[in-house]
């Protein structure tokens, strides 16, 4: 995008008149419509110049309401207005006022994390672009021969918007590209710890108080393969203990959640196959976790999808859930949805078949081949004296591979084989898995 702005003095705000059905916050650079889907006029605080963009990112959408946001310019200086608002808040005010103009997004941009920018030029053509693609003019007839105020309404779908200065917006384009790519299609499980409320739409956990204990949330479907989950950290306290999180081969609609425990690590002497991850990692307000599984059974976790966190390996011969203990410094947390990186783009034929989910706990004897051996040999048997059925995992990495026998001799200090035989991470302990 090659703009030529003026320079500006201040980064642009909301203005202080705005309608009845908004509220401002973060400094007046988010603007909210609280109710309803109307009366939801928001101004600019300074007018704007010629070629100078607005840029805007949508926060939050609604499903099941119709008509999303509009945007453009007006020759009213806001301030003047308190007392004319509600004589434009049609839905076609911004053709059917003088001094209005305007247009709605298209539909199948007004999604949550869309950024998009608008701008007039000097012939009264207001040009617009998504995710920084140019998209052209969206529609002209502005006068610009006086001062012009950038002028949104927040209408149907759309419910809350961010205004973004250029470098943010050349920030978040150039280092977190995902947050456009994102599919809604994961949620929050409806079971959960008693010390986590979830909202309506079960895409926030919120901790109910400053504990570690009994926190835990789940994801509503099975982790896919090459997929990445991206959860963003909402809100954050002081507290010192740190943040939970791992898979698990047990469906959460057959917990009961007052018999889990209250010590996350302690999730792992359950029946069920659990890894459970330390995150030592501390977190700020809005920053996002992304979280993915391959089809070897690694794990990888990332900040902001820049930079690695944590890898670990799991037994991804089993469907598995993710889950979350809300604690630590983090105090809520949203679940944004998943994507697909470029470079697994071109393969996501596991991506198209979801795991078969039983209401049962998982069998002992599943039918996929265990990951790193012989074609000809079924995981079912002992990855290591491939004779005995298995039913012991491996601590850390999780891998259900080993007989008794085997695992007895694995902790002797006089054994060879002190590495996972699947992943080759350390053996730090083996737990007997009961079926």
């Amino acid at each position: 995008m090659s703009l030529t702005t003026r320079s500006v003095v201040q980064p642009l705000r909301f203005h202080k008149v705005h309608d009845e059905n908004i509220r401002l916050m973060n400094n007046k650079t988010v603007a909210f419509r609280h109710e309803g889907f109307t009366n939801g006029l928001a101004f600019s605080d300074r007018p704007i110049g010629i070629n100078e963009p607005v840029f805007i990112r949508i926060l939050d959408v609604s499903n099941n309401i119709c008509g999303v946001l509009r945007f453009g310019f007006t020759i009213h200086d806001p301030e003047f207005l308190k007392c004319k608002l509600t004589h434009f808040t049609s839905p076609d005010y911004a053709t059917a006022m003088n001094g209005y103009w305007g247009k709605a997004l298209a539909d199948r941009w007004a999604k949550k994390f869309c950024i998009f920018y608008y701008f007039v030029d000097h012939k009264g053509n207001v040009h617009y672009g998504i995710n920084s693609e140019n998209c052209g003019i969206h529609f002209g007839g502005v006068n610009t021969s006086g001062k012009l105020w950038a002028v949104l309404d927040i209408f149907g779908s759309t419910r809350s918007v961010e205004l973004m200065n250029r470098f943010t917006f050349n920030d978040e384009m150039t280092l977190m590209p995902f947050l456009t790519k994102l599919n809604y299609n994961i949620l929050f499980h409806a079971v959960h710890g008693r010390n986590v409320r979830l909202n309506s739409s079960r895409n926030i956990g919120i901790m109910k108080s400053i504990s570690s204990k009994e926190s835990y949330t789940f994801t509503d479907r099975c982790l896919r393969f090459e997929e990445k989950l991206v959860l963003q950290v909402l809100a954050t306290n002081m507290f010192g203990i740190n943040f939970f999180y791992g898979v698990t081969s047990c469906n959460p609609s057959t917990l009961v959640p007052e018999l889990l425990p209250d010590d996350p690590e302690d999730l792992v002497n359950r029946a069920e196959y659990w890894v459970v991850k330390d995150d030592t990692h501390c977190y700020s307000r809005g920053d996002f976790i992304v979280y993915s599984i391959n089809s070897e059974g690694i794990v990888k976790v990332s900040k902001n999808d820049l930079f690695e966190t944590a890898k670990f390996y799991v037994d991804h011969t089993q469907p598995l859930w993710g889950f979350f203990n809300i604690s630590g410094n983090i105090s809520e947390l949203e679940i944004m949805g998943t994507f697909v990186s470029a470079e697994t783009h071109n393969d996501t034929s596991e991506l198209e078949q979801e795991p078969v989910i039983e209401d049962s706990l998982p069998k002992e004897e599943p039918s996929n081949e265990a990951s790193g051996t012989s074609g000809e040999q079924e995981q079912t048997k002992c990855a290591i004296c491939s004779e005995c059925f298995i039913n012991n995992a491996v601590y850390s990495c999780g891998h259900l591979c080993l007989c008794d026998d085997c695992a007895v001799n694995v902790m002797k200090s006089e054994s060879n084989v002190q590495f996972c035989p699947i992943c080759g991470e350390p053996i730090k302990d083996v737990f007997e898995i009961f079926p």
